[in-house]
């Protein structure tokens, strides 16, 4: 098998150049290989179950799968290329490559996973790659970490090792195994909550970052009532234990630990919940910005003064955008038990992992060219995708109530600092108009999944009315220039005393109708004879219907299966 599947890669790496012939070999090798090595897995899968522990059944499955969707998704890329060069009578060395070097990645790891399952259980090394790749993250440490907590309750809550001295070894190595999983559960969950502070908004990092030192401190208090010594050094033994035991006082500390872990959870959601909403928010994608900058930087009258790309603040944005996806679909992972939406979280971040070493140099050497631009397409595929499936797994009320949070928060700065911000205002709307993309996802793909739909219609066709008023207290002036293809909106304060503050340009393609800020655009309108009308409602009294939406939603928490993100 190992030899067939070599000599399988070698051939999909000699694509013929012929468009007629490279079709033709693509949809032989997955009619005659890929799809028999699948299904033939698929069927070893089904007939294991009852072989292989739980635990390492799921983990080979989940590999498994996320593999089968990846080699879909080359497939698909292959023949998009082929097409490509077809149209254009070129030949695209570099996407090639690119496609084929994942698509036998991938089919290296299923032939793995068909080796594994070939082997007994008595023979299957728990070490193994396929059976170690941990699948905890935040929620899942905290959730273990108090179940540590009830039991260490447990443990010295009985009396009666006491009476016997076998009873009292056994419950003292109970003890000592407990206090060892509770350090290494807190360390872990620590960890996942420093890393997701490090990519969540500055607002955010501080409150978190402090919750992380209130766990920290209550859990060496909570130890130090249990072993003698230093607890970041001590590790938990006979010899260590802090011998008799003052069960009141480790029932204090393990409540007042528990309470700080809540906070932190709660702190945590908040946060992410927040970046869902900046990220998701975002009117121009940053890919298209990333290529912006190097066209731009390739032209006579700009350039690009960065030697090295990690120094470029485009580049840092467009990483630490895809660090923020990366944190994002693993938490949402760990809140969803629909193994669709997990595969396609896990497939998308998949997805941007592997362009991750490709996608920057291209756009950086060509911005334009079919490679860089096949590229870019797959990423902001993959980015909806993640998008949708996050959007299905956030509980609406939730999201709903940090969006209206946030808008009001930019609200009040506006009207605090009584100077007009055109930055702020676009943030405002671009909150207004990722809320309405939300439930619209909802309304595509999960129509019947919101029990106040009829409720919540007229009250986002309100939220979306406000929103195209909030433009409409903007001056706008629309460049005509290339319109068939690109059109250029101004957004500009209204002058006052002839003068005129704050330019913000945006891009809107009128060829593919793009929807920005939910408004619908195509060469047949008239976009600036409707949208000079001031409106009559205050910018401060719209956030009203934030609220009426929100109170709508609270009645969803009960019913909601997606545990809350």
């Amino acid at each position: 098998m190992e030899s067939s599947l070599e000599e399988m890669c070698i051939d999909l790496k000699k694509i013929p150049n012929d468009s007629r012939r490279a079709v033709k070999f693509i949809v032989d090798t997955l009619i005659c290989t890929i799809y028999p090595l699948l299904s033939r897995i698929s069927d070893q899968l089904h007939c294991q179950t009852k072989d292989v522990s739980d635990e390492h059944f799921a983990q080979t499955r989940n590999i498994y799968t996320l593999c089968a969707d990846q080699i879909k998704k080359c497939i698909i890329t292959l023949l998009d290329i082929i097409k490509i060069e077809y149209q254009h009578a070129v030949c695209l060395q570099e996407s090639r490559q690119f496609t084929t070097e994942r698509l036998c990645w991938c089919l290296q790891k299923v032939v793995s996973i068909e080796q594994l399952l070939k082997k007994t259980p008595a023979d299957v090394d728990s070490s193994n790659e396929f059976i170690s790749i941990s699948t905890m993250y935040f929620v899942n440490w905290i959730d273990q970490t108090l179940d540590i907590l009830g039991k260490l309750t447990n443990i010295i809550s009985r009396n009666e090792f006491k009476k016997m001295e076998d009873l009292s070894n056994e419950w003292k190595q109970e003890l000592i195994n407990c206090v060892c999983s509770l350090h290494t559960s807190v360390d872990e969950l620590l960890l996942s909550a420093m890393t997701l502070c490090k990519h969540c908004l500055p607002a955010d990092q501080f409150v978190v970052k402090a919750r992380c030192q209130v766990v920290l401190r209550e859990t060496k208090a909570l130890l130090s009532e249990l072993i003698e010594g230093d607890t970041d050094t001590v590790q938990a033994s006979e010899e260590t234990l802090k011998l008799p035991i003052n069960p009141f006082h480790i029932n204090v500390r393990i409540t007042v630990l528990k309470d700080v872990l809540y906070a932190l959870e709660t702190n945590t959601n908040t946060a992410l919940l927040a970046l869902v909403v900046h990220c998701f928010g975002q009117d121009v994608p940053p890919v298209d910005i990333l290529k912006k900058h190097f066209a731009a930087s390739s032209s006579k009258s700009k350039s690009c003064l960065c030697i090295d790309t990690e120094e470029c603040a485009v580049v840092k944005d467009f990483d630490l955008y895809n660090e923020r996806l990366l944190q994002i679909g693993s938490f949402a992972i760990s809140c969803s038990s629909d193994q669709k939406r997990i595969l396609n979280l896990r497939s998308g971040l998949a997805s941007l992992e592997a362009l991750d070493p490709h996608l920057v140099p291209a756009v950086m050497l060509s911005p334009v060219s079919h490679h860089s631009c096949l590229l870019t397409a797959i990423w902001s595929q993959e980015m909806m995708l993640i998008r949708d499936s996050v959007f299905l797994i956030v509980d609406p009320a939730a999201f709903a109530d940090k969006a209206r949070q946030m808008m009001h928060q930019t609200l009040l700065e506006i009207t605090r600092e009584n100077n007009y911000d055109n930055i702020k205002i676009c943030s405002v709307i671009n909150i207004g108009c990722v809320l309405c993309e939300f439930f619209d996802v909802y309304d595509k793909l999960e129509p019947d999944a919101l029990v106040c739909r009829e409720q919540l219609t007229p009250l986002l066709k309100d939220l979306q009315k406000d929103v195209l008023n909030q433009i409409n207290n903007l001056t706008f002036n629309a460049s005509t220039t290339t319109r068939a293809f690109n059109s250029t909106v101004s957004i500009v304060k209204p002058q006052s005393n002839g003068i005129t503050k704050n330019v913000l340009n945006l891009p809107i393609n009128i060829g593919t109708s793009k929807r920005v800020w939910n408004i619908t655009v195509n060469s047949s309108v008239e976009t600036a004879s409707n949208m000079t009308q001031p409106s009559e409602v205050n910018t401060l009294e719209r956030i009203n219907d934030l609220d009426l939406l929100e109170s709508k939603l609270s009645d969803l928490k009960s019913g909601q299966v997606e545990t809350n993100l």
